[in-house]
């Protein structure tokens, strides 16, 4: 991935775009973390994120 160091289009401003890829990279994160336990099957975005904030599913 390559840092954003211009404006465009789709974001207002470099902040959005920053939190955004941010959110992304996590998510790929956590999705190669459980393609590596073998636990990809049933995997939920969501389910995931409430369990890093310690809401229960």
């Amino acid at each position: 991935h390559r840092p954003i160091k211009r404006r465009n289009k789709f974001y207002r401003s470099l902040r959005t775009a920053s939190t955004t890829i941010k959110g992304m990279e996590t998510i790929r994160g956590i999705y190669k973390k459980n393609r590596r336990n073998g636990m990809l099957f049933g995997f939920s975005v969501s389910t995931e994120i409430k369990g890093l904030m310690g809401i229960p599913a």
